[in-house]
This record gives structure tokens, sequence and C-alpha cells, in this order.
């Protein structure tokens, strides 16, 4: 028995496994985000073909992530993980801008995406690294949060690219910063 079992203490999953779990997730919102996209294509097919290019996407790296943790084994890299992480935070942000309801719960899986990429990404340790996280904290913080304001006020969605890039350039920046000053 491993130490962690005897003693009653639990300890948090294995990169594979939460990778995994992940992957699963991510394919369940691409699914379902491919079916809502196939039943309203006739109504707002800019809108539909949008979903479907970014889930074919999706699946595409989902497919290449299962087969770089299953298949060929081992840990993965600082780079994969923020390939990975970025996917999902646009997988997340179609569905809750195609969800259509501010009030809807999907807001919610950006703090678990957030969250479980935390968990896997180690420390930052150089000036590449921290700009990725501050590119990360700037899109999954600020950005979403001013989507969810923006869609409940029905502002155009062009306006929150440009105030959303602006902010994530900012953390971005910040980012840099901080890993360059270290």
């Amino acid at each position: 028995m491993q130490p962690d079992q005897r003693s009653g203490r639990r300890s948090l999953p294995d990169q594979r496994t939460l990778l995994s779990w992940l992957f699963i997730g991510r394919l369940t919102l691409a699914v379902g985000s491919l079916v809502g996209a196939g039943l309203v294509g006739t109504e707002r097919p800019r809108e539909s073909f949008l979903v479907n290019v970014t889930m074919i996407v999706a699946l595409t790296f989902t497919a290449y992530g299962f087969y770089i943790v299953h298949w060929r084994g081992g840990r993965v890299g600082k780079t994969f993980l923020l390939t990975q992480a970025v996917v999902d935070l646009i997988v997340v942000t179609l569905v809750v801008h195609f969800a259509g309801q501010p009030t809807s719960a999907f807001p919610a899986l950006y703090v678990l995406v957030v969250a479980a990429y935390a968990l896997l990404m180690p420390p930052a340790a150089d000036w590449m690294t921290a700009l990725h996280q501050g590119l990360l904290v700037g899109f999954g913080f600020a950005a979403t949060s001013f989507g969810i304001n923006y869609q409940f006020g029905n502002r155009p969605f062009t306006l929150w690219l440009i105030d959303a890039g602006y902010h994530t350039l900012q953390f971005a920046v910040y980012g840099l910063i901080i890993g360059l000053w270290r």
C-alpha cells in the first residue's frame, strides 16, 4: 500500500488521469456543440459553421493529446499543456457565447479549466512560460468576465473582442515582465 492510502489521506490525481478527465470533458462539450450547431444550422448558418470548424479543430487536438498521453506515455511538457489549455478555453468560450444565456451554468467551466491546468502546469521558470500564463490569466479571467457582462448587456461581439483582446495582452505583458524579472 502507498503511504497516502494507509493513513487515510487522499491525494490529487496524477497528470495522466487529470488530462484524461479534461479530454473527456472537451469531447463532451465538442459533441454537444456539434449536435446543437446541427440543430440550428439553418437558422444561424454562420455561427453554426464557426462552431463546426472550431469543434473539429478541438477534436483534432483531443485526439493528438490522447495519443501523446496514453500511447506514447510519459510526462508531457509545458508547451503541450499550454496548447491544450488554450484549446479548452476556446471551446468553453464558444459554448458560453453560443449558449446565448448569460445566466447559464456554462461560465463556471472557466473556473474548472483554469484550476485543472493550474494543477498540471509547473511554476513559471522562464519568460516564455510566464508570457503564456499571463495570456491564460488574461483570457481565462479578464476576457471571460467581460464576455459574461457583454452578453448580459447585449453588446456586440466585436466590442468584446476589442476589450478582451486589450486586457488579455495587458496580462501577457504582466507575465512577460514577471518572467524577465526573475
